[in-house]
C-alpha cells in the first residue's frame, strides 16, 4: 500500500490545523490548538493514530475476498 493510501486511512480523524481530536476516554475531545509538542501529547497522538490505523487495516483485511484452496 502506498503512503498516500496509508495516510488516507486516518486522514478524516486528524485535526492538524482546525477542528478537534476525538481521543478515547479519559482524554476525550481536544481542540487542535490544545495539542502541544510535549512528550505526553506526542505519546497521546502516536498511540491514537497507531490504534486507528491498525483498526482500519484490519477492517480492510476483513472485507478482502478470500481465495479458495487450490484456486489460481
Amino acid at each position: 500500500m502506498s503512503t498516500p493510501l496509508r495516510v488516507a486511512l486516518v486522514a478524516a480523524d486528524c485535526a492538524w490545523t482546525r477542528g478537534a481530536w476525538d481521543f478515547p476516554a479519559p482524554t476525550g475531545r481536544r481542540e487542535w490548538k490544545g495539542i502541544q509538542n510535549t512528550p505526553n501529547d506526542v505519546r497521546l497522538l502516536t498511540q491514537h493514530l497507531t490504534t486507528l490505523y491498525r483498526e482500519r487495516c484490519r477492517s480492510r483485511e476483513d472485507r478482502r475476498p478470500t481465495r479458495k484452496a487450490g484456486a489460481a
